[in-house]
């Protein structure tokens, strides 16, 4: 293991987060971007900088890899964003009423309470498999799935009718992720904040608030990680906080299975990803980055180990791979950036996109490619019902 690389790596990337927070600060939103990241990434490496310990499987001497992949995409992140400067201008609001909306988010809230109250009645110290076979795994995963679009409408009801059944599902929404053990709530949270302390003018009380409140919610979503995994082996609490995710594993089991027996795909992974995307009597694949992880490490596993869209970039082009991956990313950021009040559909979007990639942080392309073409299909579905119902009405919708 070259530790003297990735020491320079960690300290470099911490260099340039400090110079890229003195440029931007907290008004862009890829500074969130890049500290969720790092945390993730480079946490592990911290570890091993203090000398805790890490996941047992990480292959050692393939760390500075995976360590040389997180600070391309932090580099990345961090240099484009400078480049090209965010702006910050006040979200329009939307005052035209959602009536399907109201009916959606009853229907869920329905639903959360419903699943709340089998468990409670079982009892909460029961394991999250036990809690979630009770529920369905399709129905659990279908809910969580959902709820990132749904939570993703919040300018469309922030300022109308539909807001308090906005509000009451979101909240029912956590309630439930508490309930269960998961911590997805926190991606369309974190977007949310983010974007009311970027595009809104608020007091330095309310923003000492609402980056409190995000900071809390990172910790609290940790710490639900913890409390639900029993399996883990850790000497102390700081090793198991800076241990969260798996993209230390994933990076550096992935540049070993492409040195000692693939070579690089050369961009096959992310063909069969695109190809996915077409209904399955046209193109059906087998492979899948996860399952070819989950095979070579652990073959007839039951668990999963998550992938990243770092780990896929590097596996296709190395390198350059990352930083082609990390600067997509960027760019289609600035672009819902500069068009958030074109139109009811960016509002929307760049919820979703923000709270979504973070998420995609720890999966492959094939997810982020599925996530974000539901997202676009689910908004045009529902927003096209909902001026057929509002015009049957005589309530024609006003403007776009």
């Amino acid at each position: 293991m070259n530790f003297e690389l990735i020491e320079y790596h960690f300290y470099l990337c911490l260099i340039i987060l400090v110079i890229k927070f003195f440029i931007n600060g907290w008004k862009d939103h890829l500074t969130y971007f890049i500290l969720f990241y790092f945390f993730f990434s480079m946490g592990p490496i911290l570890n091993l900088i203090l000398g805790n310990g890490i996941y047992f499987g990480t292959p050692k001497d393939y760390i500075h890899i995976a360590s040389t992949n997180f600070l391309c995409a932090i580099a990345t992140m961090s240099i484009l964003s400078v480049l090209i400067r965010p702006r910050n201008t006040e979200i329009e609001e939307v005052r035209e009423n959602f009536p399907l909306l109201n009916w959606i988010f009853i229907a869920f809230i329905f639903l959360a309470f419903f699943n709340i109250t089998k468990i409670v009645t079982i009892g909460l110290n029961i394991d999250k498999v036990t809690k979630i076979s009770l529920i369905g795994n399709s129905i659990h995963y279908i809910y969580l799935l959902l709820q990132l679009f749904l939570t993703s409408f919040y300018y469309l009801c922030r300022k109308n009718k539909t807001r308090k059944f906005y509000y009451l599902n979101f909240f029912t929404y956590i309630a439930y992720c508490l309930v269960t053990g998961e911590r997805d709530f926190i991606f369309p949270l974190f977007s949310i904040v983010g974007h009311l302390l970027i595009h809104h003018r608020t007091s330095f009380k309310k923003k000492l608030i609402l980056t409190s409140s995000l900071s809390l919610l990172g910790i609290g979503g940790t710490l639900i990680f913890l409390l639900r995994d029993a399996t883990q082996k850790t000497t102390n609490y700081i090793e198991s906080f800076l241990n969260q995710g798996s993209l230390l594993f994933v990076n550096a089991f992935t540049a070993k299975m492409v040195d000692i027996k693939y070579n690089f795909f050369y961009g096959e992974t992310y063909l069969h990803s695109f190809l996915s995307l077409l209904p399955s009597f046209i193109y059906k694949s087998s492979y899948n980055n996860l399952a070819w992880l989950k095979d070579n490490y652990a073959p007839g596993g039951d668990s999963g180990y998550g992938f990243g869209l770092d780990a896929e970039g590097y596996m296709n082009f190395g390198y350059i791979g990352v930083i082609i991956t990390f600067a997509i990313i960027v760019l289609i950021q600035r672009y819902c950036n500069y068009n958030i009040n074109r139109g009811k559909f960016f509002k929307y979007y760049s919820v979703f996109f923000h709270g979504f990639t973070m998420y995609c942080f720890r999966n492959d392309s094939l997810a982020f490619f599925k996530g974000n073409l539901y997202a676009i299909i689910i908004y045009f579905i529902i927003i096209q019902a909902n001026n057929f119902i509002t015009k049957g009405q005589g309530k024609v919708a006003t403007h776009e």
